[in-house]
C-alpha cells in the first residue's frame, strides 16, 4: 500500500508541475495540439472507424505505391534495445521551458484496458544523437521518467488501397500517448534532439512508434527521424528512419516522428502583443 501511495503522489506532483502543450513536431508553435497521426474517420477504401475513433493510415501518393511501415521499434525488453529520436528548433529570440514530452506508440494486439509500458527514458542532445561533437545535455538512458499513459482515439492501419488490393483495416493497433517527465529545463536558440525509449511490462513484448502520416504524402524533404539499433551488439548505431515503400520498387522516403512538448516558450504570443502595445504607447508619447 505504501508503494502504491508513493507512486500516486509522485505522479500527482509531476502532473501539477506541468505546463500546457506549446509545441508539436507536426504543427509547430502555431498549432501545438496537432499530432500528425490522424488520417480521418474513413479509410481510403471507404471503411468507417469505430464510433469515436479515427484511423492513422499509412499514406500513399499514387494508386500503385504506399508507405509500408506502420511503426518503428522504440522499446526495451528482455532481449532488444531500440531508441527513437527527432529534432526541434528554437529560433533566435526564443526560449523553451520543457516540463514534459508526449510520445506515441502501439503494441499490436494490446486491448484498451492494458497498460503495455512499465517505464520510459528520455535524453536531449545538442546535435544529432551519436554524431561526432553531439552531447547529451539532459537526461539519461536509465532513469524512469514515464508518469502517465493514456489511450488515443486512433487505430494504426496499413494502406487500404495501394498497392491494389490494399490491406483491410483493423483495430489491433491502438495508439497510446506516453508522458515523459522533464525537470523544467530551459533551452535557448538552436536545434535539439529528443531521444526516447519505452520499456515493456511483459519482458518479451514489443511496441512501435507510428511516424507522422499526411494523406497523399509519403515523406517530406525536412523529415529526419532516427532510430538506435542497439539490439545486435556490438553494432550499436543510429540510423535514419526510412520507409522503403510497398511494392519493393517504390522509392524510399525518410520519416518523422510525432511528439508534443509541454511547458512554455518565451516570448509567448501574448507577451509579444503586450510588448508591441507598450512600444506603441511609448512612440505615441
Amino acid at each position: 500500500m505504501r508503494l502504491f501511495l508513493a507512486v500516486v503522489c509522485s505522479v500527482a506532483v509531476a502532473s501539477a508541475a506541468l505546463g500546457q502543450v506549446f509545441y508539436s513536431n507536426f504543427g509547430g508553435l502555431a498549432n501545438p495540439n496537432a499530432i500528425g497521426l490522424s488520417t480521418g474517420a474513413v479509410t481510403n477504401s471507404g471503411v468507417n472507424a469505430p464510433a469515436g475513433f479515427e484511423w492513422s493510415e499509412c499514406p500513399n501518393d499514387n494508386p500503385s505505391q504506399a508507405n509500408t511501415v506502420a511503426g518503428f521499434a522504440g522499446y526495451k525488453n528482455s532481449t532488444q534495445n531500440f531508441r527513437l529520436a527527432d529534432d526541434f528548433t528554437i529560433l533566435p529570440g526564443q526560449q523553451f521551458t520543457i516540463d514534459a514530452v508526449r510520445v506515441y506508440a502501439y503494441r499490436t494486439g494490446s486491448p484498451a484496458s492494458e497498460q503495455p509500458f512499465s517505464g520510459g527514458t528520455l535524453r536531449i542532445w545538442d546535435g544529432v544523437p551519436g554524431a561526432s561533437g553531439s552531447n547529451i545535455i539532459y537526461g539519461d538512458a536509465t532513469t524512469n521518467v514515464l508518469f502517465n499513459v493514456q489511450n488515443t482515439n486512433l487505430y494504426r492501419v496499413f494502406n487500404t488501397v495501394a498497392p491494389p488490393p490494399g490491406s483491410a483495416p483493423g483495430t489491433t493497433r491502438l495508439i497510446r500517448e506516453a508522458y515523459l517527465f522533464v525537470n523544467n529545463i530551459t533551452l535557448g536558440p538552436g536545434t535539439y534532439w529528443l531521444d526516447w525509449q519505452l520499456e515493456m511490462v511483459v519482458a518479451t513484448n514489443t511496441s512501435f512508434a507510428p511516424p507522422i502520416s499526411i494523406p497523399g504524402v509519403r515523406g517530406l524533404p525536412s523529415w529526419n527521424g532516427q532510430q538506435f539499433t542497439g539490439n545486435n551488439p556490438p553494432v550499436n548505431t543510429w540510423q535514419a528512419l526510412i520507409d522503403t515503400g510497398n511494392p519493393a520498387t517504390a522509392p524510399d522516403f525518410a520519416q518523422d516522428l510525432p511528439f508534443l512538448l509541454e511547458g512554455s516558450w518565451v516570448p509567448e504570443p501574448t507577451s509579444l502583443l503586450l510588448l508591441g502595445l507598450a512600444g506603441l504607447l511609448i512612440r505615441r508619447r
